[in-house]
């Protein structure tokens, strides 16, 4: 069948399909569908819809929406709404940001998330907070429709459009320049003559049009998105990707395993793209030689071991590095240790002609170093150079990688790590597209998305977990302690920060239970929307106060370009509400030859009781029972009695009796939260994910 893709049907304006009223509800459901069956035939498959007029029956109108799209499976349908409710002095003590978004949020979560279901946006009349555009970003936006009616008179009395409505347009431009929507200018035909504004130019053309045109064209000029989504969508869009191909679940994609599976040359490539990584490293390079450079033993060459190098680039920087500081090579031991076979032939290629063959290369695990004949034969190593990061940091196994040198015999007690330091962050994010594709996956799966779209909840993500590089020998007394502790969950969990001491090999698998992480957090919730998942992040503290990472940067920044924000997605997404507090759990699980993460969310929401409800003989049953199905928690201003209960309540019971006893007095503790009048009342719990690696596992061995 011929198709007419540039066509898009408008269907009537009149149709209620939200009336509650059967009648009407059926006769104006049927008229939709001997439109769209019409429109079918003449090969038109897009599709633009009002919105419902009557916001109480948005159920009603998405039930109607829900069964067109099952009956017709390859037709778009594009709900057609306003950016923004109308801010005046009239509504401004119930104006909400997002009213608009949250009506196209309830229609698409009762259709569940339907691939052709879409929505058509109307350039504002007056300005609207940037967050409102940001939230809108991240939907699938089919259509923009500008009215002739936005348009004001410049010198000429030429139409152009108010500069927030120019900035709007060049920011959606960027945003969605793998996917752009549909530019509609509507109403020309409906200029009057009272109109002052030329209408055409010299060549018969449309001003107005042309003004569009022109506003397209300059749009790249500047940048409204930040450097990593710029490089990331300029990387795709060069590589030629399809529509196709963006709104399928390869978008999605695995973490590497870089000590199971063997790059590809074009990952690589991608990864070196990354100047300002690779320009961090060069600046820790210098700062370490220098100060280190008088606490090394001059009788015997300081020992540089690079870990998993790759096709050498951070070889270039550490020679880079030794020009700079006008120190030759031949002053050091430097050793390269790769798994990957096939890059052995670049990497001597380089030896030899950038590196004046004085890189030891060794195609190894590192892991196995410690029992390597050469590792017998060389002086102990000095600094140990990795960029084994994942996008959650740990999430590539470098706490691992680092082991099998940090524990080694032939590290040196002062043995220089870079990265020193891995923190480890999550997020609570907006992010409807991943959620959609992963409803086609697996919710007990961590992504690493090709595409930057999420929007995050709080201000900043927060730090969940640590991991610090340092040479065992040098950290004896810490790992003693380690070791005598009784309870190793109590010690591994109470900052969440370890140092990578202990021993790992191929050979013996069962000693990475310390790099077993568990971290529970509450973050703010600064606006509303729904939580469709975490994003995890990671800060590398290389040296001193020079770091890599991926943590949001503003628009300008330069930023690392090799990791995207990873993805945790919640099989059951929670709407948020300003103000209220979500509980994070994350574990980093190490058993035996696997590792993975499991993750689960609370909501939270804070209210206030009155004294008389708390203190009524009357309701304290009743306040007992809802204190117990809404799971309150005290939130005194004095820390002393909650810190005191706390205590107390997670001390060791030695009997059910305890135990009951103990959970009495939480109970007790959330009455006193009544009593001051503040509680917090859970308002949504979802399920732990990647429960005993159910969806994924990262594993150690082959």
């Amino acid at each position: 069948m011929l198709r007419y893709y540039n066509i898009v049907g408008l269907v009537s304006s009149w149709l209620e399909l939200d009336n509650d009223d059967l009648i009407i509800n059926e006769f104006s459901s049927q008229v939709l569908i001997n439109e769209l069956s019409y429109g079918h035939h003449l090969g038109i498959d897009k599709y633009m819809l009002s919105p419902p007029k009557n916001i109480n029956n948005i159920q009603v109108y998405a039930s109607n929406i829900a069964k067109i799209l099952k009956l017709f499976p390859s037709i778009q349908i594009s709900i057609s709404l306003p950016m923004c409710q109308d801010y005046n002095e009239s509504n401004k003590e119930f104006f909400d940001l997002y009213s608009t978004w949250d009506t196209w949020n309830v229609i698409r979560t009762l259709c569940n998330y339907n691939e052709n279901l879409h929505v058509s946006l109307g350039a504002p009349m007056t300005n609207i907070p940037s967050a409102v555009l940001d939230r809108w970003l991240h939907e699938p936006i089919s259509f923009y429709l500008i009215s002739v009616t936005k348009f004001i008179s410049n010198a000429k009395s030429y139409p152009v459009l108010n500069k927030f409505n120019q900035l709007i347009l060049w920011k959606m431009l960027q945003f969605k320049s793998l996917e752009l929507p549909v530019i509609i200018l509507h109403g020309v035909d409906r200029i009057g003559q009272e109109n002052e504004l030329v209408e055409y130019d010299s060549n018969k053309k449309s001003t107005y049009l042309s003004y569009i045109q022109h506003l397209v064209s300059i749009s790249k000029k500047s940048s409204f998105v930040p450097y990593i989504s710029e490089f990331i969508l300029s990387e795709l869009k060069d590589s030629g990707v399809s529509k196709q191909f963006i709104n399928s679940p390869a978008v999605l994609q695995c973490p590497l395993e870089p000590l199971t599976e063997n790059l590809q040359d074009y990952t690589y490539n991608l990864f070196e793209k990354d100047s300002f990584k690779y320009e961090q490293y060069g600046r820790a390079f210098i700062k370490a030689l220098i100060q280190l450079n008088k606490s090394w033993n001059l009788e015997e060459k300081p020992h540089i071991l690079f870990l998993g190098p790759g096709r050498g680039p951070l070889i270039d920087k550490f020679f880079d590095a030794l020009e700079f500081l006008q120190t030759p090579s031949e002053n050091f031991t430097i050793t390269a240790i790769e798994r990957n076979p096939a890059v052995m032939i670049y990497l001597k290629q380089r030896n030899s002609q950038l590196w004046k063959n004085n890189v030891n290369i060794l195609n190894m695990d590192a892991r196995d170093y410690d029992n390597s004949q050469y590792a017998a034969l060389h002086s102990k190593v000095n600094m140990v150079i990795s960029e084994l990061i994942g996008s959650f940091g740990c999430n590539e196994l470098m706490p691992e990688c680092i082991d099998s040198i940090s524990n080694s015999v032939f590290c040196d007690p002062h043995c220089v790590f870079i990265p020193q330091k891995l923190d480890c962050y999550v997020a609570p994010v907006l992010a409807p597209k991943y959620w959609k594709l992963a409803l086609k996956l697996s919710f007990d799966k961590m992504y690493i998305p090709m595409i930057p779209e999420m929007e995050l909840f709080s201000e900043r993500p927060e730090p969940v977990w640590s991991f610090v590089s340092e040479s065992k020998k040098n950290n004896q007394h810490l790992q003693q302690t380690h070791q005598g502790s009784t309870n190793h969950n109590d010690s591994n969990s109470s900052d969440n920060v370890c140092t990578i001491d202990n021993a790992f090999s191929t050979n013996n698998l069962f000693r990475n239970k310390h790099n077993s992480r568990n971290s529970r957090i509450s973050i703010q919730i600064e606006k509303k929307g729904t939580l469709h998942g975490l994003a995890g992040y990671f800060r590398a503290a290389l040296f001193d106060d020079i770091e890599v990472s991926n943590l949001p940067k503003e628009v300008g920044m330069r930023d690392c370009v090799s990791w995207l924000p990873a993805f945790f997605p919640l099989e059951s997404p929670l709407n948020m509400f300003e103000g209220q507090e979500v509980s994070v759990f994350m574990q980093r699980i190490c058993s035996g030859p696997n590792v993975w993460y499991e993750w689960s969310v609370q909501g939270f929401l804070y209210t206030l009781l009155t004294n008389s409800l708390a203190h009524t003989p009357h309701n304290s049953q009743e306040n007992s029972r809802l204190t117990n199905s809404s799971q309150m928690l005290s939130t005194s201003n004095n820390p002393s009695p909650k810190k005191n209960s706390m205590k107390h309540i997670n001390s060791p019971a030695n009997s059910y009796d305890d135990a009951n006893a103990q959970y009495t007095m939480s109970l007790e503790r959330n009455l006193v939260s009544i009593n001051e009048n503040k509680v917090r009342l859970c308002t949504g719990t979802s399920r732990i994910h990647n429960l005993n690696g159910c969806g994924f596992k990262l594993k150690l061995i082959q």
